[in-house]
């Protein structure tokens, strides 16, 4: 008797979630997932650039490649396919200088629980920096032909910036090679040391949006790690190269 109505009772309880999903859900939003993307916060390294735009790139609910422009404070709704990981990422442009990518990871980054029902309502997802370098690293893996989301990629958007870290200072590709070869630590992003003054002639924006750039008026510095940096000014671009904690100089300034 107890297990009749043990079997009566998960019947029962299965049936109110067929009519709850039914009230919420037609059986489109069962296969398509509509997402309302919401532009990224402004870096504080780029706080001096006019009005910044983005080029969003995703997979549409078919697969396909999609693109399509947002401003800052603006939203865009996305189809995507339901439950389906992928990375989305967001590209600045401005004064065709090639600034590094917002991004999201779908469906690590919504705002919504694992455990809610699918429903005809958008749910909501906000691009970020920090989830831009990891979409890039997801989209070099998946590149490679091998699915990223067997790898805990979200971790890198975790990168303790305030502790003087700049994810972008590991170039994707080489976090992509890391966690591919099992060799990937948080220790493997470089430490910033070197203290650059910027020239006169900008404002000059970091390609990076979490470089540390301080300072007041026309007297700017940056600090750097080891490797090559770009710093974009209108129609110039900016090249500095640090080497065991200095910045080797004179640095590159060429026009664009």
């Amino acid at each position: 008797m107890f297990r009749f109505l043990k079997s009566v009772s998960r019947r029962a309880a299965v049936a109110m979630a067929v009519i709850a999903l039914g009230a919420s859900c037609s059986l489109d939003c069962l296969v398509v997932h509509t997402v309302v993307l919401a532009a990224p916060e402004r870096p504080p390294s780029w706080r001096e650039a006019r009005v910044l735009t983005y080029q969003v790139s995703w997979r549409d609910e078919g697969g396909s490649p999609r693109r399509a422009l947002v401003a800052e404070g603006e939203e865009i709704a996305l189809r995507l396919r339901r439950g389906v990981p992928q990375a989305i990422l967001a590209t600045p442009l401005w004064e065709d200088a090639p600034l590094l990518p917002a991004g999201a990871l779908y469906p690590h980054d919504l705002g919504t629980r694992p455990g809610d029902l699918p429903s005809s309502k958008p749910d909501r997802m906000a691009l970020s920096f920090a989830s831009g370098y990891a979409a890039a690293a997801a989209a070099i893996i998946e590149a490679k032909g091998v699915d990223p989301w067997g790898y805990p990629i979200e971790k890198l958007a975790t990168v303790p910036i305030d502790a003087g870290k700049d994810s972008w200072d590991l170039p994707p590709w080489k976090a992509a090679d890391a966690i591919l070869g099992g060799a990937f630590r948080a220790t493997t992003f470089p430490s910033a040391r070197a203290s650059f003054a910027l020239p006169e002639g900008g404002p000059w924006l970091p390609e990076s949006p979490f470089c540390a750039v301080g300072g007041e008026g026309g007297s700017l510095s940056a600090t750097l790690a080891d490797g090559l940096h770009y710093f974009y000014a209108e129609g110039q671009t900016l090249a500095v190269r640090v080497e065991g904690g200095k910045a080797c100089l004179p640095a590159a300034r060429f026009g664009r």
